[in-house]
């Protein structure tokens, strides 16, 4: 558990800390430089399948034979849209190469609630304890997140994401002792 102090502000009467994390910075710059890398991936492959797909519309509508061949007449407007889709594609992918992670670098758990803030202490997001059905992990193999399910199963409510913390096992267990075990 790392220091109570920033939370204290966001307790509730009655409600006493019993975990906290914070994102690692190390975990999250490796989340960029991973979806940047993707990113500049698929942009170079779909720009090399745009610019195939262009150049053989330019060959069915430019070359000498390409008028009088009427499979050339059917296949340019397919090379043209299949390289359009392409070229659309690696546009996208540009628009990744500055990607933004979830504002959240702080989570904490009390007695009644599990919390995240974001840098300057602000609450970004909160689950209280009788909304939790349970724990996952998912994501990256070598650097999985936690997610806390929501217990009802309306598809429009975003889970709870406990993102780029260094010891995901052990907080899951904890947050499963705390939320899930009944006391008897």
């Amino acid at each position: 558990m790392s220091n109570a102090a920033p939370w204290q502000s966001h307790l509730k009467p009655g409600e006493t800390l019993v975990w906290s994390a914070e994102a690692s910075p190390k975990l999250r710059k490796a989340e960029i430089a991973r979806r940047r890398w993707l990113a500049v991936l698929l942009a170079l492959v779909s720009l090399t399948l745009a610019f195939g797909f262009g150049w053989k519309l330019y060959e069915t509508i430019v070359t000498p034979q390409a008028t009088a061949d009427l499979g050339a007449a059917i296949a340019s407007p397919i090379y043209g849209m299949i390289g359009l889709t392409f070229l659309i594609v690696f546009l996208a992918q540009l628009t990744r190469l500055n990607p933004r992670l979830t504002p959240a670098t702080q989570y904490a758990a009390t007695s009644t609630r599990i919390l995240a803030a974001d840098d300057t202490g602000a609450i970004t997001d909160e689950i209280d304890a009788h909304d939790i059905a349970g724990f996952i992990l998912g994501g990256r193999r070598s650097a999985p997140d936690l997610f806390a399910l929501r217990s009802h199963d309306d598809l429009n409510v975003k889970t709870f994401a406990i993102e780029h913390i260094e010891s995901p096992l052990e907080a899951k267990a904890v947050l499963e002792h705390q939320f899930l075990e009944q006391p008897t």
